[in-house]
């Protein structure tokens, strides 16, 4: 692809924006492969097709297929795959059938002008076909200029808890609640796709670099609930991503960290910091769009809007109004209009229909707040198995603990406690006390269950914590560990 048509395209986006625009500066172009169907008829795993997608002078690149047909079953470690490596940074994101689906039929975002495409199929699982349609390709930006004062407060920072939204260039923040989902702009929801975390730097011309595919989560669209954005006090994104494709971890457990959400507090005394991916040319480019943040008065809460006199630009769409004294949100940044008497204006947390959005999870959010997830798996023969916890702690319900990614046969073991003990054990961390071992377990297809009825009587208060370790030869010391899980009665 030449670096003729990539700028052409450019111009053309360029003459046909609006100002003030937030999507960051990604060219769509076509870009047709087609493999054709193929299988492996070998006794190996083995690469049946390959082949590089490169646009000249790109920043980056993210691939869009047509058809992506994986024979065989991802469950049973049978799945084909499609691996896709940039020749830039060497980062590499690896898809079955299961996180195609996941991830809509496109990639990662991929730093650098060119990413190698392998079919990588199962021996005897049958046949297999991928059909590339196009590229999105990185380019230089236009920067909007819209601040407080005549010199620009942003500073680099590098809260766990903000990620980057994209295609579209907003941000997007993780929240107490019981999955620790995003908030963000209603006006930023129209193609939002993925949340970044641990964003680089951009080019010197200030292009956007991607982070690795370890820190890309893919939106659940069914999670999604917007209104759109409706105006200042009223624009409001709560939704969910799917764990990584490559980590199996959520971006709760890899970031470790969230905001708790509280209503405003008083005008008066109190200092605003907004921290997110805001558009800049300051010092210079290579500031664009990488996380910053800048503190500033809060000027006054009128309803449910919120105004302050902090820093942002364009890209900042979604990010956190975080009162300062406490680090607690207070509401979501939607809107500009800051001067040296003026200020930026936000949605406060308190907006009734925000609420009830919170009061009723979707997709990947809906979820019961008495579990929580927490972590230390331990990698074996298809990478972190995974343990989720069903069931509410009251008399008579059914409690299921379901382990995936575990060994393909052979059996596992439950452990089971009253507390949170953290124990050194075989390589990686045995979480619950060794109040109750589950011993010899069976295995189907790499998946587990135990269930039992909650006993009447318990205490409010009470936890228990459950973890399943398995014989894994591939695994550190020969075992691989599920994350724990904790159940607490209301």
């Amino acid at each position: 692809m030449s670096r003729f048509l990539l700028a052409s395209a450019w111009i053309f986006l360029c003459a046909t924006s609006t100002p003030g625009q937030e999507i960051p500066p990604d060219v769509r172009l076509p870009y047709a492969v087609d493999t054709g169907w193929t299988s492996n008829d070998s006794d190996e795993p083995m690469v049946v097709a390959a082949f590089a997608v490169h646009v000249d002078g790109a920043s980056s690149l993210r691939l869009y297929f047509d058809e992506l047909a994986l024979a065989g079953d991802p469950a049973a470690g049978l799945g084909s795959q499609v691996s896709i490596s940039s020749l830039a940074d060497g980062a590499t994101q690896t898809l079955d059938a299961r996180t195609v689906a996941q991830w809509r039929f496109s990639t990662a975002y991929f730093n650098g002008d060119t990413v190698l495409v392998e079919l990588l199929a199962q021996p005897g699982t049958g046949r297999n076909r991928l059909r590339l349609s196009s590229v999105d390709a990185g380019a230089p930006p236009i920067i909007p200029k819209s601040q407080c004062g005549s010199t620009d407060d942003r500073v680099p920072s590098d809260d766990p808890r903000v990620g980057r939204l994209m295609p579209v260039g907003c941000t997007a923040w993780m929240i107490d609640d019981c999955q620790h989902c995003f908030l963000s702009a209603g006006h930023c929801v129209g193609s939002i796709d993925l949340v970044e975390f641990n964003v680089p730097f951009s080019t010197l011309s200030g292009g956007l670099v991607h982070p690795g595919t370890e820190d890309q989560y893919v939106v659940d669209d069914s999670s999604i609930q917007s209104n759109g954005g409706l105006g200042i006090g009223n624009d409001y994104a709560y939704f969910g991503c799917f764990p990584n494709s490559q980590t199996g971890m959520t971006p709760a457990q890899a970031q470790g960290s969230w905001f708790e959400l509280v209503p405003p507090p008083p005008v008066a005394g109190n200092t605003i910091r907004i921290t997110g991916y805001g558009t800049d040319t300051t010092p210079n480019a290579t500031y664009n769009q990488i996380q910053q943040t800048a503190t500033g008065p809060f000027l006054s809460v009128a309803g449910t809007a919120l105004s302050y006199q902090v820093d942002t630009q364009g890209g900042n769409s979604g990010s956190p109004v975080i009162w300062n004294n406490t680090d607690q949100a207070i509401g979501i940044h939607t809107h500009g209009g800051c001067s040296t008497t003026t200020g930026n204006q936000g949605t406060s947390s308190t907006l009734v229909s925000l609420q009830n959005v919170l009061a009723s999870p979707k997709g990947v959010c809906n979820v019961s707040c008495a579990w929580t997830d927490l972590g230390q798996g331990l990698a074996g023969a298809f990478g972190v198995p995974q343990l989720s916890g069903q069931g509410d702690p009251e008399a008579g319900n059914l409690i299921v603990l379901a382990a995936s990614g575990l060994t393909l046969f052979g059996t596992t073991n439950l452990v089971a406690g009253l507390a949170v003990a953290n124990l050194p054990f075989k390589g990686g961390t045995l979480v619950p006390t060794p109040d109750i071992l589950l011993a010899g377990l069976p295995i189907s297809l790499t998946t587990a269950a135990f269930q039992f009825t909650f006993p009447a009587g318990v205490p409010a208060g009470t936890i228990a914590v459950f973890q399943y370790w398995t014989p894994d030869p591939v695994g550190v010391a020969g075992w691989s560990a599920t994350n724990a899980q904790q159940l607490t009665v209301p």
